[in-house]
This record gives C-alpha cells, sequence and structure tokens, in this order.
C-alpha cells in the first residue's frame, strides 16, 4: 500500500483509495476528474461517471467538481496570457506545465457542457441506466420511484399472517409480532435468517405478496432499482449487451463514500465497469462506515480491495497535529470491523491553531454514576451542565489563529454532535436556557418533525371538519387555542376556530396553501404568537418550510397534500433537511451521522454510549461474510448470533465515535458516565477506556494519555445564564442605500404582463384566467350546430387546470388512449371534484381531442405523433434586456405591425396591444414561463402548442357548440385574452431552445407556427374543417424573421 500522488500517473484499473478523515477524499475526486477531463481526448463531461452516498453528498460533490474545474481554468487561462496562476495547487501546475492549451480547451468544454455530467447516488444512477437500457431492463415508465410503502408493506403483513394462521387456534407468534416481522421483510432485501421455519417461511410470503402489489399500484422502491439493474446485468441472455453499453457509456468512474456500499451495488460496479484497462476509482473510509442499518455493509469494501490497487492518502489537511495524535493513541489498534481496519498515524498539516491551557486537543469529561447520585443528579443533566460550563470558558478564553490572523472563539465555531435526534433537541434546549444560541441543523429531515404533524391536522380540519378534527387543529400553533378556552362551557373558542378553519378553506380553494398562510398571518397572528413561545424561531421556521414544500408538490387539493405530508414522513430521513431559524452565530447541534462530511474548529460529544439492539423484533447481522435480517424468535444472551450482533453493533459504534471525533479541526471534547449496571458502560467510548487501565467501579480512574486531557466533570448547576446582553454594541442605525434601484428590473411572465388587461367579460363564461366577449354566430352549416364534447363539463381555472394535467400525463398512443383516459380520470377526477359521470365525459372528450386533425397546423392528430416528436411542458426563463437597453410592450407591438401581413388573422392585434394600458411596460429582468407542449411535425417543423379550455359561447343559456370555435370566433378570442403576445413569447423561447439543442438549426426551415388547441371544440375525427381549419384548432405562423426580431428585442436595444 503506497500514498497517492495526484499528479503522477492516472490510474488505468480499479484503483481504491484509503482516506482518512480530514486527508481530503472530496478534493481528490475534483482533482482526478479534472486531470481525467484534461489529459483523456477520448474523454468528455458526459462519460464521466461519479457515484456517491445520498443526495446531499450527490450535491456537495457536483459543487466542489464544477468549483475545480472553474479554477483551473481560470488559472490556465491566466497562464496562457503570460500572467501569473493564482494560488495554483500541484495538479494546476502539471496541467499549466505541457500542452496547456490543449488542457485548457477541454476543460473550457466541460464547465460549458457541466450540465449534462453523471453525478448521481447510487439509487439514482439505477434507475437512469434502467431507463437507458429499455428493453434491456425491467423498466415501467409508469412506475412511481420512492421509498417503501409502510402502510401497503403492513396491509401485505396483516393478510398473508391471516391466509396462514388464521385456522389455527395456537398460531406460532402473535399479529404484533408478525406485523413487525412482515415490516422489517419488506423494508429491506436482505437475505432472512433463520434458513427456514414458520417465521422464515411468512417473511418470504409476505414479501411475494408485497411484491406483487407494488407491480399491480405501478410502485418501485429504491430497492427494487438496484435489484432490477443487477438482474438486468446479470441476465444469461442479454446481460453482455447491457454491460458492454454501461461500460461504452461511462469509459472513467469514480465511486465516493465506497465504505457504504452494499453487496448488491458493488456486484453492479463489478459487473460494469471493473475490467483491466478500464480506470474504476472507489474512493472511501473504512472506519467511517457507519450507515449498516441501512444495508451497508463493509465485507464489500473489504471484497473489493481484494481486486484492487491499494493508496492512501497520508496528510490531514483539516486538523491540528495534537488531536490528530489524540485520536490515533485513544483508538490505537482496536479493530473497527476488521483486522484491516484500525486508526493508523498520518501526517498532520497544521500544528496547534487553538490557544488553550493544555497541549492535548483530545478532552475527556468524566465521572462515575454512583459519584452523581451521591450528589443528587443524573448523568444527562450532569453531562449537560459540564457541557455548558466548558461552552462558557472557551468563548470566553479561547482564541484561534487563521491565516489573517488572531481572533477569539465564537458561538459558529462549536458543533455539539449527539448520536440521536432526541438527545440533539435536549442538549440544544439546554444551551438555549443557558443563554446561549444554539440552532438544531444537519440532515434531519423538516417532514419528521411536529410542524408536519401540525400542518396535517390542519389540512384534515379543512378537508373533513368534524368537531373531532377541528380541536385537533385548534392545538396546534397553527391556531394556537389553548385545551381550556376549547372546553369552558360558553367560551367562544371554539366557534372562532371553526371560522377560522372555513375561513382557511375558502382561502385554499382561491390560493392554495399560500393564501392558508397568508390568512394565519394575518387574522391568528402566527409569527408573533409562535415566536414567543420557548423554540418559537425553530417551530415558525418548519411551519413556513413545510408550507412552501406543500405549495412546490404540485398537489392542488387537500387529500392531495394530506398525502404527500404521509408520503415524505415515511420517506428518506434526510430529504428536505430542516433549514437554520437564524442567521446570528449560533452553537450548531446535530447527529454524528448528519456530521459525517462536514468539518468544525470545535466538537463536543455529549452522547458517547452507543446503542444496543433490541433482539427481541428483527435485526440486520453479518453471518458468514454477507448482512442477513434476523427474524427468528429472540436469542438468548449464549447464542452465537446473539454475541455476533452485539460484536457487529460494538464495532459500528466505535466507526460512529471515531466520525464524531474527527470533525474536529481544533479541538474535541468527549463526556462519559460510568454505570456498574447500565449497558452504556459497555459502549464505544468504554471500549476505548478499557484498553487504556480503566475497570468499571463506583470511582472515575484517569487514563494516562499524554495526547488526551482526561478530567472529571462538573456536574453542580452553571451559574445562571442570560440571553446576551446588548451592552457594548454599537446602537442599530438605518442604513442608507448608495446607489440607484432600477425598479423595472423583474422576473415576470406573460400573465404577469398582461395582468388586468384582459377585456371585461359581458356575456362569456370563461374556465381560463381570460375574461372574452364574443358576438353570437349566425347562419352555421347544420354540422358547427354538434355540441361541444365538452358542454356539459364545469367552467372554472380549476378545469382547466385538470385538463393540463390529464394531458400532460395521458398517453396519447391509439391503441392505448381511451384505456388510458379512463384510467387517469378515474384517478385524478375526483380529486379535482368531478364525479363519476363527469369523469367519464372528460375522459370520452379527451380521447376525440387527441383524434381530432390538427388543422391548419398538420393534418395528423396528437395520437397520431410519435412520444419521440412530442416535448411537454417546456419550460424557459429567459433573460431580458442582457444586452442592451431594456424595450417595452409598445416596442413588441410596433415589431409585430411591421411583420405581420394583411392576411393575417390577427393582424389587428398590434393596435390593440399599443393601445393598451401595459404598452409602457419596460421588459427587463427575466421572463418566466412553461410551454405545454413542443410537437415536431412530420415534415420536421416545431410547434408551439399551447391547451385552453375557454368556453366561446355568447351567454352561459346558449349551448356549447362546434360552430363556436372557427377560426374568426377563435381569432377575436385570442386577440381580446392577449394570447398573441403569449404566443409570440413562446415562440422566442423555442426558437432560442432549439438554438442550443439542434443541429443546424434555421429559424425559416424550422420553425412550424403556434398551435392554440381549444380543446371544447375538438371532437375527434369527424370535426368539421372551416376554410381548412379544423374547429378548436387555431393556427398562427408568424414569420421566421418576426421571431428572429424578437428575440433580439427582447434582449434589449442595441447603441
Amino acid at each position: 500500500m503506497h500514498d497517492f500522488d495526484l499528479t503522477g500517473p492516472l490510474p488505468t484499473g480499479t484503483t481504491l483509495l484509503e482516506a482518512s478523515a480530514g486527508t481530503g477524499k472530496t478534493y481528490a475526486i475534483a482533482a482526478l476528474a479534472t486531470r481525467y477531463l484534461a489529459e483523456r481526448p477520448d474523454l468528455d463531461v458526459t462519460q464521466l461517471l461519479m457515484i456517491t452516498f445520498g443526495n446531499h453528498a450527490a450535491g456537495e460533490l457536483r459543487s466542489r467538481v464544477f468549483a475545480r474545474l472553474q479554477a483551473t481554468l481560470r488559472r490556465l487561462d491566466a497562464h496562457l496570457a503570460g500572467e501569473q496562476m493564482d494560488d495554483p495547487d500541484p495538479v494546476d501546475l502539471l496541467l499549466a506545465g505541457t500542452d496547456a492549451k490543449v488542457h485548457r480547451d477541454r476543460i473550457a468544454t466541460a464547465v460549458a457542457r457541466y450540465n449534462e455530467a453523471t453525478i448521481l447516488t447510487t439509487h439514482a444512477f439505477c434507475d437512469a441506466m434502467l431507463r437507458e437500457l429499455g428493453v434491456l431492463a425491467d423498466w415501467d415508465p409508469a412506475e412511481t420511484i420512492g421509498p417503501d410503502d409502510r402502510e401497503l408493506a403492513r396491509q401485505c403483513a396483516s393478510d398473508t399472517y391471516l391466509r396462514l394462521h388464521r385456522d389455527q387456534s395456537d398460531p406460532p407468534f402473535d399479529p404484533r409480532t408478525a406485523l413487525r416481522i412482515g415490516e422489517a421483510a419488506c423494508e429491506t432485501a436482505l437475505p432472512l435468517l433463520p434458513l427456514d421455519g414458520p417465521r422464515h417461511d411468512y417473511a418470504v410470503a409476505v414479501r411475494e405478496l408485497y411484491a406483487a402489489r407494488k407491480a399491480t399500484e405501478g410502485i418501485c422502491t429504491f430497492d427494487d432499482v438496484i435489484a432490477r439493474l443487477r438482474e438486468a446485468l446479470a441476465d444469461p441472455r442479454t446481460g453482455g449487451l447491457a454491460r458492454e453499453h454501461l461500460a461504452g457509456r461511462f469509459p472513467v468512474v469514480l465511486v465516493d463514500e465506497f465504505q457504504d456500499t452494499d453487496p448488491e451495488q458493488w456486484d453492479i460496479i463489478e459487473r460494469a465497469f471493473v475490467a483491466p484497462g478500464r480506470p474504476t476509482i472507489l474512493i472511501g473510509d473504512p472506519k467511517q462506515s457507519i450507515y449498516g442499518f441501512r444495508g451497508a455493509d463493509l465485507g464489500s469494501y473489504l471484497r473489493a480491495r481484494q481486486g484492487a490497487e491499494v493508496f492512501t492518502m497520508a496528510t490531514n489537511h483539516r486538523s491540528d497535529a495534537p488531536l490528530v495524535r489524540g485520536v490515533v493513541d485513544l483508538f490505537g489498534d482496536m479493530e473497527l470491523g476488521s483486522a484491516e481496519v484500525t486508526v493508523t498515524p498520518v501526517t498532520a498539516r497544521h500544528g496547534a491553531r487553538l490557544t488553550l491551557p493544555v497541549e492535548a486537543r483530545v478532552w475527556l469529561r468524566r465521572e462515575s454514576a454512583d459519584s452523581l447520585l451521591a450528589a443528587g443528579v443524573d448523568g444527562l443533566t450532569a453531562i449537560e451542565r459540564d457541557l455548558i460550563r466548558q461552552v462558557r470558558n472557551l468563548l470566553a478564553h479561547a482564541s484561534l489563529t487563521t491565516p489573517s490572523g488572531t481572533r477569539a472563539l465564537g458561538p459558529g465555531d462549536i458543533a455539539v454532535l449527539t448520536r440521536t435526534t432526541a438527545r440533539a433537541r435536549r442538549v440544544r434546549e439546554a444551551l438555549t436556557e443557558a443563554g446561549l444560541s444554539a440552532v438544531l441543523t444537519g440532515s434531519q429531515s423538516v417532514w419528521k418533525q411536529d410542524s408536519a404533524d401540525d400542518w396535517q391536522s390542519l389540512l384534515r380540519a379543512m378537508a373533513d371538519p368534524t368537531q373531532s378534527h377541528i380541536r385537533m387543529a385548534a392545538m396546534t400553533p397553527l391556531v394556537g387555542s389553548e385545551l381550556g378556552d376549547l372546553l369552558s362551557e360558553g367560551s367562544q373558542e371554539p366557534a372562532r376556530v371553526s371560522t377560522l378553519v372555513r375561513e382557511l378553506s375558502l382561502a385554499f380553494d382561491t390560493g392554495g396553501i399560500g393564501a392558508v398562510v397568508t390568512v394565519l398571518r394575518s387574522r391568528a397572528n402566527l409569527d408573533a404568537r409562535v415566536l414567543a413561545e420557548a423554540d418559537g424561531a425553530r417551530r415558525l421556521t418548519d411551519l413556513l418550510h413545510i408550507a412552501e414544500l406543500l405549495d412546490a408538490s404540485g398537489q392542488r387539493s387537500l387529500p392531495g397534500l394530506l398525502a404527500v405530508i404521509a408520503e415524505r414522513r415515511s420517506g428518506d430521513d434526510e430529504a428536505d433537511s430542516i433549514r437554520i431559524e437564524s442567521d446570528e452565530p449560533a452553537i450548531r447541534v446535530m447527529t454524528m451521522h448528519a456530521a459525517k462530511g462536514l468539518e468544525f474548529p470545535v466538537v463536543l460529544l455529549p452522547e458517547t454510549g452507543g446503542s444496543h439492539v433490541r433482539v427481541a423484533y428483527p435485526f440486520s447481522v453479518i453471518e458468514a461474510n454477507r448482512r442477513h435480517l434476523y427474524v427468528g424468535e429472540k436469542p438468548s444472551h449464549l447464542d452465537d448470533i446473539h454475541k455476533d450482533v452485539n460484536r457487529q453493533n460494538l464495532e459500528e459504534e466505535l466507526r460512529l465515535l471515531y466520525v464524531g471525533m474527527t470533525r474536529a479541526a481544533h479541538l474535541t471534547i468527549a463526556w462519559h458516565v460510568s454505570d456498574n449496571t447500565r449497558a452504556s458502560s459497555n459502549g464505544p467510548l468504554s471500549t476505548l477506556l478499557k484498553r487504556h487501565g480503566w475497570r468499571q467501579s463506583g470511582t472515575t480512574t484517569p487514563i494516562h494519555l499524554a495526547s488526551v486531557f482526561d478530567s472529571l466533570l462538573d456536574p453542580t448547576p452553571p451559574p445562571g445564564g442570560t440571553p446576551p446582553s446588548a451592552e457594548g454594541r454599537e446602537p442599530l442605525a438605518l442604513a442608507t442605500l448608495h446607489r440607484a434601484v432600477d425598479h423595472t428590473w423583474r422576473r415576470t411572465s406573460y400573465s404577469g404582463l398582461t395582468q388586468g388587461l384582459h377585456e371585461q367579460v359581458v356575456r362569456v363564461v370563461t374556465d381560463e384566467a381570460d375574461q372574452l366577449d364574443l358576438a353570437p354566430v349566425h347562419e352555421v352549416a347544420p354540422e358547427l350546430l354538434a355540441a361541444s364534447p365538452m358542454a356539459d363539463l364545469p367552467a372554472g381555472a380549476g378545469f382547466g387546470t385538470l385538463v393540463h394535467e390529464a394531458l400532460e400525463r395521458l398517453d396519447w398512443a391509439p391503441e392505448r388512449l381511451t384505456a388510458s383516459a379512463h384510467e387517469l380520470l378515474a384517478e385524478i377526477g375526483p380529486a379535482n371534484g368531478l364525479d363519476a359521470t363527469q369523469s367519464g365525459l372528460l375522459a370520452d372528450a379527451l380521447d376525440l381531442l387527441c383524434r381530432t386533425p390538427l388543422l391548419p397546423l398538420t393534418s395528423t392528430t396528437l395520437s397520431g405523433l410519435p412520444t419521440s416528436s412530442r416535448l411537454p411542458e417546456l419550460d424557459f426563463d429567459l433573460p431580458l434586456a442582457d444586452a442592451g437597453r431594456p424595450a417595452t410592450l409598445a416596442d413588441l407591438a410596433a415589431l409585430m405591425a411591421e411583420h405581420l401581413g394583411a392576411d393575417d388573422p390577427l393582424v389587428d392585434y398590434p393596435r390593440r396591444l399599443a393601445s393598451s394600458e401595459a404598452a409602457p411596460a419596460v421588459l427587463n429582468g427575466f421572463l418566466t414561463g412553461s410551454i405545454d407542449a413542443v410537437l415536431r411535425l412530420p415534415d420536421g417543423r416545431f410547434a408551439v402548442v399551447d391547451y385552453k379550455t375557454n368556453r366561446l359561447s355568447p351567454t352561459a343559456a346558449d349551448p356549447l357548440t362546434l360552430g363556436h370555435y372557427t377560426a374568426p370566433s377563435m381569432a377575436e378570442a385570442m386577440m381580446q385574452a392577449h394570447y398573441p403576445l403569449q404566443a409570440s413569447l413562446y415562440c422566442v423561447a423555442l426558437h432560442r431552445y432549439l438554438t442550443l439543442r439542434l443541429p443546424g438549426y434555421d429559424p425559416a426551415e424550422h420553425l412550424g407556427g403556434v398551435g392554440y388547441l381549444f380543446v371544447r371544440g375538438m371532437a375527434g375525427p369527424d370535426t368539421p374543417v372551416v376554410d381548412g381549419t379544423a374547429c378548436g384548432v387555431f393556427g398562427w405562423f408568424p414569420p421566421a424573421a418576426f421571431v428572429v426580431a424578437t428575440s433580439d428585442l427582447l434582449g434589449g436595444h442595441r447603441a
């Protein structure tokens, strides 16, 4: 095993980099990625695969690699310009030494195309590859990928138990045990122990039923995507093709956090990418393998190690030398899961940078439980008191040397890392009560917080306002009622809450969850009331965060939002992490798992007793070098499996303690309370202390390590704390802005530009935001008197949203269209207020809509276009005035008048726009929007398509017929609603999109016009065609020169 040189020859085979904490693992990955992209002419950024563990890690890795590429590009530019490079590292100097121009150009290309880079979690990688492999793998585009459905697992467990044991008077285990076994078996794919017996057979049966029901309901879990890709690569008939595709797709592979890989994940990597002459770089630290509860298996790392060339990274760039020595000495030669996994010495780049009265930088604060009992204090309280005292001492006396000078240690320099979330909350509360600013942070999901329960209670009351639901909502901080007020006879509080809930329901109907928050803040005094409570800032932050996530979920019904909460609460613990509630410098409190990958100047560890396996429940254990799920009878403490699981758990807890201690750059303090009777005395820190002479007894004897400062904690209450005083601070004063604010700059859209412009309704019922005034149609052909397929369906913006969602999700293929429409509307119709009859009518109408000829755009239909010719929901965000002086809508109207011919159906629109109140509006900032669909027509042109559900009958009482949707009526509706402006902006968005994405793009050749589909007028293959236009299909063909000129105009007037 050798030290790895980042400037040496690039690895050409399977390589394992063992990177101890602080040795620059992410730096090495970014440097290697930069070198491969710069030095290999056959490699572009799309062919470099980087896999890591967890969404947060993937986001961090993506940012770090991009920053590295940008920095190297900047330094090479300086070098080629004859300037001095800014703080180059050895890799920069290597790339500048030879072929600097070639290296620079390749890196510049990688930066330009970085959004195409493949940097994914293992699960996301497997999902993406299943999609790419298509028929070579088991992948259904209709499936929803997510965490295990716990409710479905419980149902399968219950149904299986009843099926197998309902006729037995004395079943082999009770229903509660069955439920635990069934849930555990469904939530992991681990092989089962014992290998036979009633519990094993039951678990297998539950898994089989769970798999069948997932398939029926279109559910695919994270474990499923891994299993499916593994099976695709191992398939004896098609596996070779699948492996060949992946190997060709990614010539270079880097796997971060490899110590957290399980056997299935390693099997995928090995089958697809491990081969002679193929660089597959595995980076990890086995001492930091701490995710056994998620299936991570250190054995996978050790097996991969045997077939790889192994290097180490020998310099710690994070921690000071005394801290590195203290950790190494404390752990000694302790095996952390294998004889090959120990804490070995590394070179520290820094000396001591924190001024303290003792040389050691690993401190232990200890006491025996007996001594604390005699003092009348429990262990948790004693540790918290001593922790507060140590924090105050550090803030008062410690100073930190940084590259910019020496400064006092501040609250933001301290992190408290706990074993459990519950302990983190308790410690934070203790710090806050002591007058020390502290925030709960880390990767804890906001959906796991109490605020998610609060929103669930309120939304349930809004959806089903029974007395019990309203009272539950009243007790949440969102409403803020006191229990006594609710129950007191004659109190007006129940009536107030009921009225508020009704008001919130009405607000939701008109404005969604954002309107609900507005009412809560204005009518229920949400902010002031919650902030007045203890920990109010934390609670308010979580409440508003969840509201924002609910609003962004896309669900627009109360049942849909309740389903979102239920799904997210059972999902990934790291999804939607809680936000810091204050920008003030504060002590950060989080779990050790959440802190992995982070670093802090000072780390405090108040919870070092570890955790213990509950062997009465199903548990995971490594047997025969493979992790299993044990579902058998509770083992005796004398059984081998009991001993094995306790030993393995202790090894993982030791690794977790190593992670916690090595997060610190300058100082780590750990607390320990010994107890003769409690199992916590056999925890990870106790195990290390025993190796240095400590023995459990009623008193605490110090250990003798020069690099570790061991002392007794002080269990007495610290002096009373008060919030930080404002004395000595300079008084606050209003700041003065010394620059002009451009009030014309804004992020806007078509709706924002035309807000308030739509001509007022006189006789028209509208289900779009626009209100129209159309004249009655006289003397029409008989076929135009046919009723609209949607004549009996509701009006309103909600109905329009429903139709848009249905068209986005609908399978348009002719052979699937009818069934897909009815299946889809059966699902989403009732959730959007339609009864079964209305849902069926809309399904039939959508079927006809998709079979209507799109004349004059094309003679084909929506269902006649293949999936590859449809791009739904093209979102855009276009800069305005980024190249010159901002234009106005009046300028756009003049440009349109200049380009539209006399025979254009919208020739009168430029005059209307120029005379409107919006004409002076300045086009400055960003233009955002979403095109319903872009269609590639059979002749190769591309058309913008937008769906409209307007009723164009003169009055609500008039029957809605196809004759209301002829070209003249639609043209007038277009102009009244200012749709030509929207269409022009959408054409510009498509023009810019094709400019970037379509080789050889020519606007005159490839722009195919605009199709506004007034869906109520589209009646299938027999839709009347008048003067070449099918009813309901408004086709407009703005000149390509106009689209290009409008794009230039939006960029700004050139000087």
